[in-house]
């Protein structure tokens, strides 16, 4: 297993072969300690392109799953944060950074838990969907900032937030009166839509509530277009 990990450490020199080693080598974790220094030496790489980003993003995740020292893991950290939080460089590298961050989070388990704010402030981002796949497996710490995030005065983070609810279902109960405040505010037809599905994922009683609200709703609107034809009609004749 020790020449499988030093052949793997050998290739974080290779151009080609050093992200896949990265990657394998961070999810072996404490075992891969040899390999903490080429991952402090691979944070160095000049990022000129997708490849640069993915390696050094893999670097990062490394440090933090082998935590060969508690210095290593903040610096591993930071880096993964620095790219969460990155604006888009140039047209061309639209949210490659960002992108290549997410998908290492998938890799630290547990230890990703440390980047739920960056996650729920990339809910109303372009690559917000990223973050909607990883929010629910980090139930129940996700759950207080999801919360909140039904509060945004963003109709895409509220609709997104309300998704990760609902896909972690009982274990996110206490979401219900956020859910149904939410349903309240919002305005457009698909943000309705997203949050009574949340809602009815996790307590089908409550959901069909909000659809009630919603079919209510509905007739109202119905009601008031009819009630308008009329009076265009009467005008007209």
């Amino acid at each position: 297993m020790q020449k499988r990990r030093c052949r793997f450490i050998s290739q974080l020199k290779g151009k080609y072969t050093r992200t896949v080693a990265a990657e394998i080598l961070s999810r072996i974790g404490p075992d891969a300690i040899e390999a903490a220094p080429a991952f402090r030496d691979g944070l160095q790489t000049v990022v000129t392109d997708m490849t640069d980003d993915a390696f050094q993003m893999a670097c990062a995740a490394g440090l933090v799953r082998i935590a060969a020292t508690e210095a290593d893991v903040e610096l591993g950290v930071e880096v993964i944060k620095s790219a969460l939080n990155s604006a888009d460089e140039s047209p061309g590298r639209l949210g490659q950074r960002r992108y290549q961050a997410y998908a290492v989070l998938n890799q630290l388990g547990p230890r990703a838990e440390r980047f739920i704010p960056e996650l729920i402030a990339g809910l109303a981002d372009a690559l917000g969907n990223y973050a909607v796949q990883i929010l629910p497996s980090m139930n129940p710490a996700a759950v207080p900032a999801l919360n909140q995030a039904l509060d945004s005065d963003q109709e895409i983070s509220v609709t997104r937030a309300a998704s990760c609810l609902g896909k972690m279902k009982a274990e996110s109960g206490k979401a219900i009166p956020k859910l149904e405040a939410a349903w309240g505010r919002v305005t457009s037809d698909w943000a309705k839509q997203a949050v009574m599905s949340a809602a009815m994922h996790i307590d089908p009683e409550s959901g069909l509530s909000i659809a009630g609200k919603q079919q209510a709703e509905l007739e109202s609107v119905r009601y008031l277009a009819r009630q308008h034809i009329a009076r265009i009609n009467y005008v007209e004749n």
